[in-house]
């Protein structure tokens, strides 16, 4: 039985064996707990079997949506090279990847607008937290400008598919040297460099690097999407912190 007073957590996976099998069950949040931080099951599961259509996820076996879970085989992967930019193999592994997701259907999953989202961040933890939420008063001013000054980050140019929240934890390299995705929690219809920007910021790629991944008249396009990806990771966790109670938990999820 659930303890009452227990803290909220965030999500939490386990490893079972069952019909001979080893699987991965994922438990979410709680509602009140992914609702504020914008995870969605529906389109988590929706984004997972789309990428696992073409070889690039594991597979969906069940979901309980009302239960809080979903299960999936166990992916027997290592976490992506550390240094991969700078390796042109690896580098090339992960651009044709992002260049696959871009290319599936995105029409099932919800439109996210990033300085939308960040400025609804912002609002989540002003409400629990005046104090914390003022640290990021000017970046949310500078990332709404930047994106006002944009006219290729409007609504009309977020019609691609996006993972939402790719990092070396969620990106795994097989022994074949596949490259396999996990956690579409915040898989959302946005615009195409989203993901990689979101890398870039995970990775602490340089711009030496990440410059060459874009062409010349998107750089400034691309650099506004990096600092919008700095500021919802950082509301991100300070909200998570303050929800959960838990601020290690918050930064390591």
């Amino acid at each position: 039985m659930k303890d009452p007073f227990a803290a909220p957590v965030l999500n939490r996976v386990e490893r079972l064996h069952e019909e001979g099998r080893d699987i991965v069950r994922r438990h979410w949040a709680e509602r009140c707990i992914a609702d504020v931080l914008g995870s969605d099951r529906v389109a988590e599961v929706t984004a997972q079997r789309l990428v696992a259509a073409i070889g690039l996820a594991p597979p969906v076996l069940a979901v309980d949506l009302d239960g809080g879970w979903m299960s999936m085989p166990f992916v027997a992967g290592t976490r992506i090279d550390a240094l991969w930019w700078e390796r042109g193999c690896s580098s090339n592994a992960v651009l044709d990847l992002l260049a696959a997701l871009r290319l599936l259907p995105s029409a099932q999953l919800p439109m996210i607008h990033l300085a939308d989202r960040a400025a609804q961040l912002h609002r989540e933890l002003e409400a629990r937290s005046a104090g914390l939420a003022r640290r990021w008063d000017a970046s949310l001013e500078h990332c709404l400008n930047g994106w006002a000054r944009e006219p290729a980050l409007a609504h009309h140019a977020l019609d691609s598919f996006v993972h939402g929240d790719l990092s070396p934890e969620n990106l795994l390299c097989m022994p074949d040297g596949r490259l396999v995705l996990l956690d579409f929690e915040y898989a959302h219809r946005g615009h195409r460099l989203e993901d990689l920007a979101g890398l870039v910021v995970s990775c602490a790629v340089g711009a030496c690097h990440w410059t060459n991944w874009v062409s010349v008249s998107e750089k400034a396009l691309f650099d506004t999407l990096v600092r919008t990806r700095v500021l919802l990771d950082g509301l991100w966790v300070d909200l998570a912190s303050v929800l959960t109670g838990n601020a290690a938990a918050a930064r390591a999820h």
